[in-house]
């Protein structure tokens, strides 16, 4: 379910926090410690709806989950 309108949890935290938090389950997923983007987000206490939110308001973000998720199938590749 998507999340309510009005609602500000992805305003948690600020884009550079985002940012880092985004980079260190990417971090994570080189490692292949996941093995699919709803792991890597839901290990990291993201809610979908949340990272879904982020990804369409911050370009910065979307890139960085197209990289987290490139290194999940590359290392389900492996």
């Amino acid at each position: 379910m998507a999340a309510a309108e009005g609602n500000r949890y992805g305003e948690k935290h600020s884009l550079e926090e985002w940012e880092t938090i985004f980079e260190g389950i990417y971090d994570k997923a080189v490692q292949g410690e996941y093995t699919s983007l709803q792991d890597a987000f839901m290990s990291n206490d993201v809610r979908p709806s949340t990272e879904r939110w982020l990804c369409s308001r911050y370009k910065a973000l979307a890139s960085i989950k197209k990289d987290i998720a490139e290194a999940i199938i590359r290392s389900l590749n492996d």
